[in-house]
């Protein structure tokens, strides 16, 4: 889709076998307000590309966006804002090139078994990770609620920006 793209009724919805789903708007925002789930090993990308320059390249997800096993991949050229759960067994990256990633409420987290946060402008999550990594580029701090036990990923947590903080908190 070259422009905004927001999902129907019943959303995107891999029922059998190990189907792929993939989302990707060239030039603009993408909300998902429906259901996006991929069955099996499915895997679900997600990128809201900015080929323009129209500046409007977010990724907002309201409704949940899931794998059984799968890897879970989502991209904006802005700002990913999480208001409803990510989640799968397999692996969750996350990339704000631009902008922020965000989540919103203790509900609404990303869940998976290594959960990788970048973004230029601010981290502020919850997740339930066994294995955690997060990068901060330019501005900003590192905000990240664990629901229980995490390791931190080789590269662990790191900011880039000038006076950035970080904060992880467990909260088992």
């Amino acid at each position: 889709e070259s422009d905004a793209v927001a999902l129907a009724t019943n959303g995107i919805v891999t029922q059998a076998g190990n189907g792929n789903v993939s989302l990707t708007s060239l030039d603009g925002t993408i909300t998902i307000d429906q259901v996006v789930t991929a069955h099996g090993t499915g895997t679900v990308t997600i990128d809201a590309q900015d080929t323009g320059s129209d500046g409007t390249n977010d990724l907002t997800i309201t409704a949940a966006v899931s794998s059984t096993s799968g890897a879970i991949s989502l991209t904006a050229d802005q700002t990913i804002s999480a208001g409803n759960t990510v989640g799968t067994t397999g692996d969750i990256t996350a990339t704000a090139t631009t902008g922020a990633i965000t989540s919103v409420g203790t509900d609404d987290i990303l869940s998976g078994a290594k959960v990788d946060l970048a973004a230029a402008t601010g981290i502020a999550a919850y997740t339930s990770a066994t294995t955690l990594e997060a990068t901060n580029s330019t501005s900003g701090n590192i905000v990240i609620t664990e629901s229980d036990a995490v390791a931190l990923a080789t590269n662990g947590i790191v900011t880039q920006a000038v006076n950035g903080n970080v904060s992880l908190t467990s909260l088992d």
